[in-house]
């Protein structure tokens, strides 16, 4: 229940459409509706394809259960629409529903109907990681036949839920938005007059209807002509930005809490063998932080993490036993929360499993299913809660970042209330390079360079190094230390044992550099080595996105972070220092930058360091973070100047 989080889009059947070469009309299950005007390719140049309608129809009865009938028509326009719509898939859990496909059908442009034949409609398992496949979890794959550029391809399917997880209750989200054109969008529920729908709409507005017939009330959300969202690098996922409708009949996010502990309680359950194992892990530690963290990182290392973008019902809900967990040593993310859970009880930490979203904002005001992964909530003994993601094999940290800020629902048998992870201050997320520097007379630079990390830096940085082979990455810092010179050489790495999560992780590069400065008469010329742009690649991958000079969408950060450079040159024997870069120190609310170059016996010191201290920096604030950004890169070009004494000597240190 992992990563992005894909909202499958539902397909009604009230209306359709049918495109003949290029005059479409309205389909139903009724006698066909008067044409429609024309869909001409050329009103849509940037365009993929073009969602002619896209509509869905839940009949909802008082138990939960329901009849989702979707009704889909797209025109191709090039190839990359037929790579996105050239197939249809539908996932869902056999535990919970199962999808019908009514209708599939190809429209060629000279009005020819190709329908998909029964075997080009797969009902598959869906795999995990290698020969791993997702309990109960399957996919219909419907393969369009002759799909071309100017075709249509049509669906219609039913969603069948026979055992909703949560009785007697009902919850959605669906975007109204996406990254093609959308013509025609509809969402209709049809719900008994005793189960009121909670709703919520964001990112726009959506026509709405709301009729009573006899004992049911009809809801009813529309959309027309909805450009398409154009993407950007660094943007926030879709969800947080589309129109987006949240319905719920749960009456709080208390209930949910309730109902997801219940279902989850008899899975703690542990065995003889996981109580071995806790008592091998932990007797011989002293404080029971030291236990919490040899367990959580047990889990986190031998228990294979297997990843889905599939959630709620899509993916199912509820965890595997923790001894069969245990045993498999493999699990989805709810497994490896339940197995942790386990092991925290049996050295009585009072221990929760607990639902959240990595990706997306979680919406507070309507209690509707929004999460995708499971984790650990741990009540200390001041009643306050820390949470653990067990999932995180190469995470120092209990939580990884890009998990502050984020909303967490603890699940326990009293309910509790939507919270959120805190915000974590960019100094415990810092990258530090250490560069220990000598120039000789002769222009050869040499110098040990330190990177050092902490929390999410060090995450990044431990999971780069360790999945890589050594020649690949010895290949990858060749290039960073060729970034400061081109005549630079790496003598020898040290790279910090990357398995060890009780240590940060760090490297030691040792590397020489001839000609490395600019000998102009009595002057060497050159750029402190930690001026280098290239040097902190870390800093660079963090801001992608930050290079448009203008954004649409605010800029979606990984995490807070902190990236400081601190370096000390000597220079040589018979020169002083008769220049230096100017010093910059620009400070804005969630962006600051500082640099600051000294000179003093014969050493030149560079201390520099960027601080971002939100993840998401708002088109208010992005003016901001260029105008750092850009004073940090003109500072990074500034040159300093030596000049040989009179008499070769140098003030007595």
């Amino acid at each position: 229940m992992r990563n992005r989080w894909n909202l499958l889009l539902a397909f009604v059947a009230v209306l359709g459409v049918l495109i003949a070469g290029c005059i479409s009309h309205r389909v139903s299950y009724q006698p066909a509706r008067p044409s429609q005007p024309v869909v001409k390719s050329e009103k849509y140049p940037d365009a993929n394809a073009v969602i002619i309608f896209d509509s869905t129809r839940v009949e909802l009865e008082p138990s939960g259960e329901y009849t989702w009938t979707g009704h889909k028509l797209v025109k191709i326009l090039n190839n990359r629409g037929k790579e996105r719509y050239g197939e249809a898939k539908f996932t869902y859990c056999s535990i919970y529903d199962t999808v019908l496909i009514r209708k599939a059908r190809v429209i060629q442009r000279d009005g020819t109907v190709l329908e998909v034949p029964p075997g080009a409609i797969k009902d598959v398992p869906i795999p995990a990681f290698g020969k791993f496949f997702l309990p109960n979890v399957r996919m219909k794959i419907v393969t369009f036949p002759s799909v071309q550029e100017g075709c249509c391809v049509e669906v219609v399917f039913d969603q069948v839920m026979k055992n909703p997880p949560m009785e007697n209750n009902f919850d959605d989200v669906q975007l109204f938005e996406d990254t093609e054109p959308i013509l025609d969008r509809v969402y209709t529920v049809v719900a008994p007059r005793d189960m009121p729908l909670r709703y919520l709409v964001k990112n726009g507005e959506l026509s709405f209807t709301k009729q009573e017939q006899g004992d049911k009330i009809v809801y009813s959300w529309a959309a027309r002509d909805v450009p398409r969202v154009v993407t950007e690098v660094g943007m926030p996922p879709l969800s947080d930005v589309a129109t987006k409708l949240l319905i719920s009949t749960v009456p709080s996010w208390q209930k949910w809490s309730t109902w997801y502990y219940r279902l989850c309680k008899p899975k703690f359950e542990a065995d003889d063998a996981i109580k071995l194992k806790v008592k091998e892990l932990t007797t011989s530690l002293s404080s029971q932080e030291e236990k919490i963290r040899t367990l959580y990182y047990f889990v986190a290392q031998n228990i294979r993490y297997v990843e889905t973008t599939l959630t709620g019902k899509k993916g199912g809900y509820e965890p595997f036993p923790a001894p069969k967990t245990f045993k498999n040593k493999y699990g989805v993310c709810r497994d490896k929360a339940a197995l942790l859970v386990s092991m925290l009880k049996q050295i009585d930490v009072d221990a929760y499993i607990a639902l959240t979203n990595p990706t997306i904002t979680v919406e507070q005001d309507i209690p509707a299913d929004q999460f995708n992964h499971a984790i650990v909530a741990v009540k200390d003994s001041n009643g306050e809660f820390f949470y653990l993601d067990p999932t995180a094999e190469d995470a120092r940290d209990f939580l990884v970042a890009v998990e502050q800020n984020k909303g967490v629902l603890i699940c326990d048998e009293d309910g509790e209330p939507l919270r959120f992870t805190a915000l974590v201050p960019p100094e415990q997320n810092m990258g530090r390079i250490l560069c220990r520097s000598t120039l000789d007379e002769h222009g050869t630079l040499r110098c040990k360079l330190t990177f050092t990390t902490n929390g999410f830096y060090d995450y990044i940085l431990r999971s780069w190094m360790k999945y890589l082979p050594p020649a690949r990455r010895e290949m990858i810092w060749q290039q960073v230390i060729s970034s400061i010179s081109p005549n630079a050489v790496i003598d020898s790495i040290n790279i910090s044992n990357l398995k060890n999560l009780y240590e940060p992780a760090y490297v030691e590069i040792y590397y020489t550099a001839k000609d490395y400065v600019l000998k102009a008469g009595n002057f060497l010329i050159f750029r402190m080595p930690g001026d280098t742009e290239g040097l902190d690649f870390l800093a660079k991958a963090f801001l992608r996105g930050a290079d448009l000079p203008v954004r649409r969408y605010p800029l979606k950060l990984w995490s807070t972070f902190a990236s400081c450079v601190e370096e000390t040159l000597r220079v040589p024997e018979g020169y002083a220092v008769k220049a230096l870069p100017e010093r910059v120190n620009a400070h804005y609310p969630k962006v600051s930058y500082q640099a600051r170059y000294e000179a003093e016996s014969g050493r030149i010191t560079l201390i520099k360091k960027l601080l971002v201290s939100d993840i998401k920096i708002h088109l208010s604030d992005y003016p901001n973070l260029r105008e750092v950004l850009s004073l940090a890169s003109r500072a990074s070009r500034g040159k300093v100047i030596l000049v040989a004494e009179p008499q070769g000597g140098r003030p007595p240190e």
